[in-house]
């Protein structure tokens, strides 16, 4: 049987008041979603199309396919990733809490391993440029460490010019979405150039809320990443967008 790793549902829709919206779900997968109204505005009828790689032309107007074109320059680049294991799952919350709050060191190796595992099971097929890894609030260099580790064993450069430029608080400290958002608005940044046109693999430890990895997404869209895949080591029960 083969293991289950927990989805981050980060990939987002573009605006919701237009008959056609689109979402890039994977660096191969393309989401179209048409809606059709009648005379009083109502909807008939809404579906979804699927590509890989690239929308087929045909299916669709020229107008709506200049609409669709426009949608992916805007939509933002950043796709659904996954999670090594939950949170909870076995003793890895129990190693993470240990290398976090409790000086245990650099997370154990199973920890590593049970990383690269599904990294290769789900994006073993994908070509990466450039490894990132979110700037800590508190765990010093905890993320850095398993970031450096990672990207050595899988031959990508890693690069750590992902900054915080102002203080937040840990997000395990807000109870609700909106709070997480506005605690991490506008805190990160990263020079220009350094990865417009590439595939970003993007790491993290624990996936709660995504706040945090959303807010990146967003600036390295911005920035010209061509798709930023995140991934990590546990996601919380419950924890999604």
């Amino acid at each position: 049987m083969s293991p289950f790793f927990p989805i981050l549902e980060l990939a987002s829709w573009t605006t919701k008041k237009c008959r056609i919206r689109v979402c890039i779900t994977s660096p191969k997968k393309i989401l179209i979603e048409k809606t059709i109204k009648d005379q009083n505005n109502e909807v008939v009828k809404r579906y979804v199309n699927e590509y890989k790689n690239s929308i087929r032309e045909s299916d669709y107007t020229h107008e709506e396919v200049e609409i669709i074109k426009e949608h992916l320059r805007k939509a933002s680049h950043m796709v659904n990733g996954y999670a090594a294991s939950y949170y909870g799952t076995s003793n890895v919350g129990a190693a993470i809490h240990r290398s976090k709050y409790e000086n245990g060191g650099d997370f154990p190796d199973f920890l590593l391993k049970k990383t690269l595992s599904m990294f290769g099971k789900k994006f073993g097929d994908v070509k990466f440029d450039l490894v990132l890894y979110l700037p800590p609030t508190k765990s010093g260099d905890l993320v850095k460490n398993f970031a450096m580790k990672f990207a050595s064993v899988i031959s990508v450069p890693i690069s750590h010019a992902l900054k915080k430029v102002r203080v937040t608080q840990e997000q395990k400290i807000f109870q609700n979405l909106y709070s997480k958002r506005e605690n991490v608005l506008g805190a990160f940044d990263i020079e220009d150039g350094i990865i417009k046109g590439k595939t970003i693999l993007l790491i993290d430890d624990i996936y709660d809320s995504g706040a945090t990895l959303k807010e990146v997404g967003n600036l390295l869209t911005r920035k010209g990443a061509t798709y930023i895949v995140p991934i990590v080591i546990a996601k919380t029960v419950g924890g999604t967008l």
